[in-house]
C-alpha cells in the first residue's frame, strides 16, 4: 500500500482557521507570483502606449515572475513528497 490511511493525522484539515498555518513559504511565493502574472498582463493588455515603451522590462518581468513561481512551485512539491514519504 502506497499510503497508509490509518497512519495519516487529518486533524488539521477540518479547522477553517488553521488552513493559513498548513501553506508553506514555496506554495505561498507560488500563488503570488502566478496573481503577479495575472496583474501584470491585466497591466499589458490595457495600456497598450506604455507596454511599447517598456517592451524589455515587461519581457524580464514575465520571465522573472515565471521563474520564481516554476521554481517555488517544484520546491513546494519536493516538500510535500517527501513529507508523504516518511508517513
Amino acid at each position: 500500500m502506497i499510503c497508509d490511511i490509518e497512519r495519516l493525522d487529518l486533524s488539521h484539515a477540518t479547522s477553517s482557521s488553521t488552513w493559513m498555518s498548513q501553506i508553506d513559504f514555496y506554495t505561498a511565493v507560488a500563488a503570488g507570483s502566478n496573481i503577479a502574472l495575472a496583474f501584470l498582463g491585466a497591466i499589458v493588455s490595457v495600456y497598450e502606449k506604455w507596454t511599447k515603451k517598456h517592451r524589455r522590462s515587461i519581457l524580464v518581468s514575465f520571465v522573472a515572475l515565471g521563474c520564481i513561481g516554476f521554481v517555488a512551485a517544484i520546491d513546494s512539491r519536493v516538500r510535500v513528497l517527501k513529507m508523504t514519504s516518511r508517513l
